[in-house]
């Protein structure tokens, strides 16, 4: 059994003709090719919408750690996320990582910037086991990168 669980303060309703709207007016006027991808993840949303629980990542995110069974990879991914944080609120993030990778496994998938990561986190001892350069607007992502 598998789960995807998201965490944002504000979650997007994209069955919701009005939030849909503000997304679309967030592309810019020239990325059709952008425009096109917005349409197909609603329809793909709308056919199976995600499970995103409203709140803060910070506070929300090591109940979700503890209660995940054993028998689960967890995977920690964010995108643009990180820049959007104090110095403070980052280093509480990644001390919620250590505390939970004490106990198990943790998958970590940072895609900041122009690079995404997945990382394997376990004790002391983090693993980078892939690494690849990545457009800030997600048109492309250049697996693998040394």
């Amino acid at each position: 059994m598998s789960q995807r669980v998201g965490i944002d303060l504000a979650p997007v309703n994209l069955a919701d003709e009005e939030q849909y709207r503000w997304m679309q007016a967030l592309i810019w006027p020239e990325h059709a090719d952008r425009q096109a991808l917005l349409a197909a993840a609603r329809r793909a949303w709308l056919e199976g919408p995600p499970s995103v629980v409203a709140g803060d990542a910070l506070e929300l995110l090591p109940e979700f750690l503890d209660q995940t069974p054993d028998r689960a990879a967890i995977c920690v991914y964010h995108c643009h996320a990180l820049n959007q944080f104090s110095a403070v609120a980052r280093a509480k993030f990644e001390a919620i990582l250590r505390r939970a990778v004490h106990r198990r496994t943790v998958y970590h998938v940072p895609s900041e910037g122009e690079r995404i990561f997945v990382r394997r986190l376990r004790g002391d001892a983090p693993h980078t086991l892939m690494a690849a350069r990545r457009s800030a607007h997600g048109r492309w992502t250049d697996w693998p990168m040394g």
